[in-house]
């Protein structure tokens, strides 16, 4: 699980009791595979205020670096006013406003790149990439005559109540930041006619700096809020019912009973196999209790010992009761029985750096087999 998938698993969750998925029987959180499908629909975890919010820092972060820049120009427009007063009494109101514009329209194009870059790069962020047209799509079955019910859910429900309350809170509080700043420097504003151009433009840039400095603080805060609203919402959107998590989970990992009915059929063919191979082995290397390994050799028609069979706890078992079925000596070595058991498949010849350890074992059994003979 990625660092995102844990971070919208774990904390930052806002019980809101206004929600009805309880009321409907979803109780359930959703499933990764319930997050995927809604993801595919077009439904992702995502705020505008977070976008709107990153934009306008990373703006004013460039606007702070070019402040200098800004004066600058402002200066060069006003000066060149100043110099061709009687021309400028004779222009038109356009060309005059072009005369402000052209000096900053590289500005605003510089501007509008990085907003256009800052909010695609937001959303891969918050999203991922993702590209899917299913919510353009029209959908018929979505087509309510209620009038009453899109009433009240466009005027009646959580959601539109929290955006009109961060609506408002946003005009409220930053309506309230620039009374603050006006009224704070309305002594200087007022005697902007006495003071040099230089000084005139600093007082402006200054005031919009501190306007926009507060304002993106209460963007981020407000911004903070409502991905925790959002994502609560998604949440709640993909909620499910009991039902519908043991209808994913068969889907998933198929029928219970077929499940068993196939594990018991795997046994079977297993055991089978096992009771073939067993007792062509000379020997069993076991755990004792975990592993157990079924090696033979034949010095006409192999090069190294081969592996007959393995198992692991019940197949260990098994391989081991049809050992002693069949007077097959088991071996106790649990260092050899875990590394043949990892290292070594099936029908496999034992690699070189076990034939010390393995023929010493191989001797042994020869020659209690011989004694006995």
């Amino acid at each position: 699980m990625n660092a995102r998938n844990e971070f919208l698993s774990k904390n930052w969750y806002i019980p809101l009791n206004f929600f009805a998925s309880e009321d409907e029987g979803r109780t359930e959180l959703p499933t990764e595979q319930k997050k995927q499908k809604a993801r595919e629909d077009g439904q992702v975890l995502k705020s505008t205020e977070i976008n709107s919010a990153v934009t306008l820092f990373i703006l004013f972060a460039v606007f702070f670096f070019m402040l200098s820049y800004f004066a600058q120009e402002l200066m060069n427009v006003f000066r060149w006013q100043a110099g061709k007063l009687p021309e400028i009494m004779s222009v038109s109101i356009y060309a005059l406003s072009f005369s402000y514009i052209k000096p900053m329209f590289g500005y605003m194009i510089v501007f509008l790149l990085i907003s256009f870059i800052v909010s695609f790069l937001i959303n891969v962020i918050q999203v991922g990439f993702l590209i899917t047209f299913k919510p353009v799509v029209p959908r018929w079955d979505r087509v309510n005559p209620n009038f009453s019910k899109w009433i009240k859910n466009s005027f009646g429900s959580f959601d539109a109540f929290f955006n009109l309350f961060k609506s408002l809170s946003k005009i409220a509080i930053i309506s309230l930041i620039y009374y603050i700043m006006l009224k704070s420097n309305i002594g200087k504003i007022s005697r902007m006619s006495e003071y040099s151009l230089e000084d005139g433009i600093s007082v402006i840039l200054s005031l919009a700096y501190r306007i926009c400095f507060f304002s993106i603080i209460v963007l981020m805060g407000i911004s903070i809020l409502d991905y925790l609203f959002q994502r609560t919402r998604y949440i709640e959107n993909l909620k499910m019912t009991k039902e519908e998590v043991k209808q994913e989970r068969k889907e998933m990992e198929g029928d219970p009973l077929l499940r068993s009915r196939m594990r018991e059929r795997m046994r079977e063919i297993l055991n089978t196999n096992l009771r073939v191979t067993v007792p062509q082995a000379d020997v069993v290397i076991t755990n004792p209790e975990h592993f157990a390994v079924a090696i033979k050799w034949d010095s006409n028609t192999m090069l190294a010992p081969k592996v007959l069979a393995k198992g692991q706890d019940e197949i260990a078992f098994v391989i081991k009761q049809i050992a002693r079925e069949n007077n097959i000596p088991v071996m106790e070595n649990k260092p050899l029985a875990r590394e043949l058991y990892a290292n070594v498949d099936v029908n496999e010849e034992i690699p070189r750096e076990y034939w010390e350890i393995v023929s010493k074992i191989l001797v042994k059994v020869y020659s209690i087999a011989k004694k006995f003979n």
